[in-house]
This record gives structure tokens, C-alpha cells and sequence, in this order.
């Protein structure tokens, strides 16, 4: 008896959409990428649920006609291709061929489509992989998509999509990037009827950036000019054997915490890759504090017969023919830029801001630039601590600093070796963790309100969860649009956090829980370890001895005196043994 079977098709398509369906985002790229190929220059997206209800996009593009509207159902049917030799040089989004009989499916589908020359628009409608039925309908020149009821008949894969806010941040995610790669295209995006992203075509990338990022966050943005570096001579029968890298980066004193805000697109295509991530940290160096990153939207254009755009089912990553040279560009592109007179903060003395090399279709909210108020804590110069029974740390004699990094003592068996960095993170983060769950993280009021200019993610984040941002002891009040008005912020050791701490925060709230209103403890932990870590003392910085003491006896204090909240440890002891077999004396 044989064990092989042939999969009934019904299985098939389901498997194949699996791989090319992942949630919610996956559908809105695929649909948003076909109206791109379709040449719209207007792009609607209406999301409900997180798009687990029902996702819309609508666009003004070429659209097709009923013969076309009905075979698009079918497993790679495409119009991007027509022969082997196409598909090693791929110039369009998509072109496998799978994306509405992929989300058909494991949804219920509704496409509504006229092309210009057409006067009567056709309506299609489709379930489980198959259409149902087509007829005359009534449109406007382009394409409506609805997708309803997401894995409505797959509950297997519906039971691991994670809330309604999480899923909508993705496809948030998936939109910002397609608005940064093709600044040409209009798009307004609406979650549960509330407009959450509205971009206007633009002229050029700068506008666009603005436009996500706000004014501020462009002023502190360097521009990468096209660099390019050609091709060895190998391949010199191709006329495009170049890789040209163009776009924006930020100043080193602008950086986050994670990776979010970088954003890599290949000839209009939006991409992840680990190796032009690698390219881009290696260009900044030690410019760069270690586990921070930069804000970057960098555009490559070369040759598509060098790159294989066909090596995931979702098309989110790329194989380079001569990935070093690729490397190389990007590295040779930041560089350049970072060495620009520009690439300093506008923050230093007798710096003027430059005029933007654009136009503002609406005006920037205003900002105040007035001095945090600072509360300063008097340090004394307690005598040398006593370690509490249990924790195993000997008495300390403290002796100095060495290098502006390490605090030396004394104890009746050896010496101690303490970071001050991570001593201080330990400190602050007990701290703050004890004061969140307590209720509130102590806060400072500002002298003058402070505007922020967020992006379109960051600000639904903000309103999402306004009492975790209070109990972090962040004031935050809506200044409509994507602005919010800063008017406290929080405390940490004394010290008053900087109002741009918010923009961090924010970057790890991001991974939340699900449910609505809430974010999970491990997230809200990342935060509390972050705040910790933003007024702890730094390698290199100068403490008087009254101060190293402090610290000091601050850390034995701790409920962990051992590490830094990363797990970095904070202090090393060597016993007299252990100094005298290192320098033979045993």
C-alpha cells in the first residue's frame, strides 16, 4: 500500500497561503504592492480590528477588466511575467502570482475594478479559493480590494494572531515604509474609523521623511548624495553594473534604542537584511553608543538582473549577486556623510539651523526649547558601608576612580573593582521599579511645555497606553495631529530625564501584550531598564571621592548588588590569594 498521497487542493492553497499570509500585514503589503504596480498615486486603507475584521485598500491605478478580474483568482496568474528570463531580472513588486488567490483562501473577498477605457466596473467575489461570482458594478478608474473574517476557516493560524493593537502597529509598519519608499504616492490609512496615517505626495524623500518624522526629527537628519561604486570588470556587459545609495541619516547624537527606524529599499522595494544592517552599524563605529541605533531610510538602485528578489515567499528579502560590493556602497555612502562639516548636533554653540530644502505644505507645530528644570541632590561623604548579612560583599574602603571608569576600594581580604555605569543602572533601575509598581515614578514639571512631533506609530502607541506613560512619570497631553505637548517628565536619581527620552520609551512599548490598554511586565520592564540607564553615570565621567562613596553605598543597598540591569556585572573582587599567586608571592 502505498504512503504517499497527492494533497487535495483545498490543503494545497491553504499551505500556500500560509507562506505567503502571515497576518494582517502580509495581506495589506500584498494588495498595496499590487496597486503600486498598478500605478496609483492615491492609495486608501480602511483596517478594522487590526485587519482581523476586514481590510479595504483602494486605489486610483490602471484597474482591469472583467476577463482579468476573474483569472487574477487563479494560482499564479500574473501580468509581471511572461518568460524565464523575466524573473531573473524582476523590475515590479509582485509577480508571483499569488497574492489574491493566497488571501482568498482563508478569507472572504470582494474586488471591485474598472480600467479607464472602460465605462462599467466589475465585481468579483470569492471564497475558500474559488470565485463565487462576478457581475457589473459601478466605480470610479482603479481597484477596491475588501478582505473580511482573516482565517476565518484556518482557526489553527487565527489563534496565534496577537491583539488588535499589535496587529494594527504591523501593518502601521508595513504603510510607513511603503510611504518612505515611494514619497510619489498618496496614502491615508483608517483603523476602526479614525484616521491613524494620512500622507500627501510629495515631491522629493526630504518631504516624505518630514512629513513620518516630523520637522524635528528631519533637522537632525544627514543626507546621503547618491554615492555610487562601480562594478569590477567582470561586469561590464551590464549598463547599470552600480550600486547607487541615496537618502537620510541622523547625526550620531541622535539615536534609539532599537532598530525600528531603519529602513532599507532595493529600486522602490522595501526589504530586511542582516548584512546591510551590519554595513550601516560599521559605518558609524564608535560614533555610535554600543546597543544603539541610528534613524536611516536608504534607497539602493542597481541593476535588478544583480539581485534575486525570489528567495522568500514574502518577497521581504533580497540576494545580492556581489554582496561585499553592496556592503562596501553602504558603508562608503554613510561614511561620507557622517564626515560632513553637518554632521554635528545643531545644539552646539553658534550653530544655525539651515532652511529646509522644501516647502511646508502646513505649518509645524511650535516648539519650545526652554531648559528642563533640574533638580540637583547634594551628596555627603558617608563613611565607607557595611555590607548587609547575607549578601556576601565585604567591607569597602573606597580609594578613587581609575580611567573615569572604574571605582577602586579596599577590603580587609583584597581590592574591589566597581563599573560605575553599571553600578549607577543598578541603583536607578531598583528605584524605578520600586516607585512604578508602588503607584508612580517620581516626575519633574517643566518651566516650559516641550512639543513633540511623532511619527504615526509612535503617537498611536502614546494613546493607546496613557496610564503606563503617566506611571512612568511622563505628562503628555494631544496637541492633534501627530504632536503631543511634554509637561513633565521623569526623575531618575535625582536628575530630570530629557523630554527626547520619550521618543525611547515609547520605541520599547511597542512589542506590547495584545490587550487593550495594557502592556505587558516585560515590556514595561525593558522601559523601566532604559529610563535607568539614560541619567546613570557614564564611562569617562569625573566623580569626586564623596560621590564614588555614595554610589557605593548606594549599590550595597540593592536587592542585586551583583549586575547592571542587562546582566553586566557591577563589581569584582580579588581576595589577597588570588593578588599574590598573580604576582608569585604564594
Amino acid at each position: 500500500m502505498s504512503r504517499i498521497k497527492v494533497l487535495p487542493p483545498e490543503l494545497i492553497a491553504k499551505i500556500a497561503a500560509g507562506e505567503v499570509i502571515e497576518r494582517p500585514a502580509s495581506v495589506v503589503k500584498e494588495l498595496v504592492e499590487n496597486s503600486i504596480d498598478a500605478g496609483a498615486r492615491r492609495i486608501t486603507i480602511d483596517i478594522e480590528k487590526g485587519g482581523k475584521k476586514l481590510i479595504r485598500v483602494s486605489d486610483d491605478g490602471s484597474g482591469m477588466g472583467r476577463e482579468d478580474s476573474i483569472r487574477s483568482f487563479d494560482r499564479h496568474a500574473t501580468s509581471k511575467l511572461s518568460r524565464l528570463e523575466e524573473l531573473f531580472a524582476i523590475r515590479t513588486l509582485g509577480f508571483r502570482g499569488e497574492a489574491l488567490a493566497a488571501i482568498a483562501s482563508v478569507a472572504h473577498v470582494r474586488l471591485v475594478t474598472r480600467p479607464p477605457e472602460e465605462n462599467e466596473a466589475t465585481e468579483v467575489r470569492a471564497e475558500n479559493g474559488k470565485v463565487l461570482d462576478a457581475k457589473a458594478a459601478s466605480r470610479p478608474a482603479g481597484t477596491t480590494v475588501e478582505v473580511r473574517d482573516l482565517f476565518h476557516n484556518v482557526p489553527a493560524r487565527r489563534k496565534f494572531m496577537k491583539g488588535d493593537n499589535v496587529e494594527t502597529d504591523h501593518i502601521l509598519n508595513v504603510l510607513t515604509s511603503y510611504g518612505l519608499a515611494r514619497p510619489d504616492i498618496g496614502f491615508q490609512v483608517t483603523a476602526d474609523g479614525r484616521e491613524t496615517l494620512s500622507l500627501r505626495p510629495t515631491e522629493s524623500l526630504g518631504e516624505r521623511v518630514a512629513e513620518v518624522y516630523g520637522v524635528q526629527t528631519f533637522r537632525e537628519l544627514l543626507p546621503v548624495k547618491g554615492l555610487c561604486r562601480e562594478g569590477p570588470a567582470s561586469y561590464e556587459e551590464y549598463p547599470l553594473e552600480r550600486c547607487i545609495v541615496s537618502g537620510y541619516i541622523s547625526r550620531p547624537s541622535l539615536n534609539k534604542g532599537r532598530a525600528s527606524q531603519v529602513y532599507f529599499f532595493l529600486n522602490g522595494r522595501w526589504f530586511y537584511d542582516r548584512l546591510l544592517n551590519h554595513a550601516l552599524l560599521e559605518a558609524y563605529g564608535a560614533l555610535l553608543p554600543a546597543g544603539r541605533y541610528p534613524v536611516a531610510v536608504l534607497d539602493l538602485e542597481m541593476n535588478p538582473s544583480l539581485v534575486d528578489v525570489n528567495v522568500h515567499p514574502a518577497k521581504t528579502e533580497v540576494r545580492f549577486a556581489d554582496e561585499g560590493r553592496v556592503h562596501a556602497a553602504v558603508v562608503d555612502a554613510v561614511r561620507s556623510a557622517l564626515a560632513t562639516a553637518e554632521s554635528q548636533p545643531h545644539g552646539i554653540p553658534g550653530r544655525v539651523l539651515e532652511p529646509l530644502p522644501f516647502k511646508l505644505k502646513a505649518p509645524a507645530p511650535k516648539v519650545e526649547t526652554g531648559a528642563v528644570q533640574r533638580t540637583i541632590t547634594g551628596l555627603t561623604a558617608p563613611p565607607p558601608p557595611t555590607a548587609e548579612p547575607g549578601k556576601g560583599l565585604p567591607e569597602v574602603t573606597i580609594l578613587g576612580q581609575a580611567h573615569n571608569l572604574y571605582i577602586l576600594g579596599q577590603t580587609k581580604e583584597g581590592i574591589v573593582i566597581i563599573d560605575q555605569h553599571a553600578a549607577n543602572e543598578r541603583v536607578n533601575y531598583e528605584r524605578l521599579s520600586e516607585q512604578f509598581f508602588g503607584g508612580k515614578v517620581k516626575s519633574q514639571t517643566l518651566l516650559q511645555p516641550r512639543t513633540l512631533e511623532l511619527s504615526a506609530r509612535e503617537k498611536r502607541i502614546l494613546e493607546t497606553h496613557p496610564q503606563v506613560f503617566e506611571r512612568l512619570g511622563y505628562g503628555v497631553d494631544d496637541f492633534g495631529g501627530k504632536s503631543c505637548v511634554l509637561k513633565a517628565v521623569p526623575v531618575v536619581g535625582g536628575t530630570a530625564l530629557s523630554p527626547e527620552s520619550l521618543r525611547d520609551v515609547i520605541g520599547e512599548l511597542m512589542e506590547t501584550s495584545g490587550r487593550p490598554g495594557a502592556v505587558s511586565d516585560a515590556v514595561t520592564d525593558k522601559a523601566l531598564k532604559l529610563m535607568a540607564c539614560h541619567e546613570s553615570v557614564r564611562a569617562g565621567e569625573k566623580l569626586e571621592l564623596a560621590e564614588l562613596r555614595e554610589l557605593v553605598a548606594q549599590l550595597y543597598r540593592a536587592q542585586d548588588p551583583y549586575s547592571c540591569p542587562h546582566g553586566r556585572p557591577t563589581i569584582i573582587h580579588m581576595t589577597r590569594k588570588q593578588l599574590e599567586a598573580k604576582f608569585g608571592r604564594s
